[in-house]
């Protein structure tokens, strides 16, 4: 297992963009990994396996800005490996650790999150993050590189700080059906060009410019007819309810809306424990309203659902086209 911070209490994720920098190269040291010996790692945040009050790596990464993983070597006689398995351990460990170095001491690192889609009438701008070695401090100038797709040249845009780390900049000139490709640059004093993607304009990003038009959105404030816990629902506790959950170690006490408290949940009732009201004995349904999706439309929600070694419970989600006929 390789594994990242947080660690010291359950639910202790790691806010963006740092996260995205110590996922990315816990896959790499993964990929190394198997590449060298063939044997599979798992990536991890590390209240994932359990939390640890004294997990060094916490304080390294949240006091010191400094980038720290724990490794878990292989498994195989319960953490005593024959003679035999010993060097394998070490050789792929030592390819990992060179990964792993080399990110440490990388001076500057890009980050974006990238979208499918670009809407003409409801607009994002596009969203960068810097970080200086995980430091929020930089000197440098950055700039969106855009054109449409089958175009000989990219217009330059440069970037606006936004948020500590956080770069902005908008794509010109868009319209509905064009497909966009975009990278972005770094210019840094000594005059060297970082790029991301990592091949700039050979190997941009891509987004599809569409217009949206919105056929319906429940903010869940109110029932617009949701049903819920039909003939063959069979859980024993945690039925569906639209209610304000109250929080717990396994749940949030806060919905995603901005606005409003209110969310279908599996019985947001606290309790004298955070298992007392989860779903137990069976399955839970919840089933929307119907609504208007059209070729070409997009459906989107958020959600939330605990996970962890010692909850193995499925959230199936389905679509129909025949009310669930």
């Amino acid at each position: 297992i390789i594994m990242w911070p947080f660690g010291h209490e359950e639910q202790a994720y790691t806010p963006e963009p740092f996260v995205s920098v110590l996922e990315q190269i816990a896959n790499e040291m993964r990929d190394t990994i198997l590449d060298t010996s063939g044997t599979q790692y798992r990536p991890m945040q590390s209240f994932e396996l359990y939390p640890a009050a004294g997990d060094s790596c916490d304080w390294h990464f949240g006091v010191l800005n400094k980038i720290t993983y724990t490794i878990e070597l292989r498994t195989l006689n319960s953490f005593s490996p024959p003679a035999d398995q010993i060097f394998p351990c070490a050789d792929e460990n030592y390819e990992a650790f060179l990964v792993f170095a080399e990110n440490a001491l990388r001076e500057h690192r890009l980050i974006h999150i990238p979208a499918d889609t670009h809407y003409t009438n409801d607009p994002e701008p596009l969203r960068l993050h810097v970080l200086k070695a995980l430091d929020p401090a930089l000197d440098g100038s950055v700039t969106l590189h855009t054109r449409k797709a089958g175009d000989e040249t990219y217009t330059a845009t440069p970037m606006t700080l936004n948020a500590e780390n956080e770069y902005l900049a908008s794509i010109p000139n868009i319209a509905c059906g064009d497909t966009i490709e975009y990278y972005f640059s770094l210019t840094i004093p000594d005059g060297e060009d970082i790029l991301l993607p990592q091949l700039g304009w050979k190997k941009p990003y891509t987004t599809s410019v569409l217009s949206k038009a919105m056929s319906f959105r429940d903010d869940l404030e109110t029932d617009k007819g949701w049903l819920t816990n039909p003939a063959d629902d069979n859980a024993t506790t945690g039925h569906w309810t639209r209610s304000d959950p109250e929080g717990t170690t396994q749940q949030p006490e806060d919905d995603h809306s901005p606005l409003g408290t209110h969310c279908w949940v599996t019985d947001g009732r606290a309790g004298t424990n955070a298992d007392e009201f989860d779903v137990d004995g069976g399955a839970t349904y919840l089933t929307s309203p119907r609504f208007s999706a059209i070729d070409g439309s997009v459906v989107s929600f958020w959600f939330w659902r605990s996970e962890s070694r010692y909850r193995l419970d499925r959230a199936d989600i389905y679509l129909s086209n025949d009310d669930g006929a």
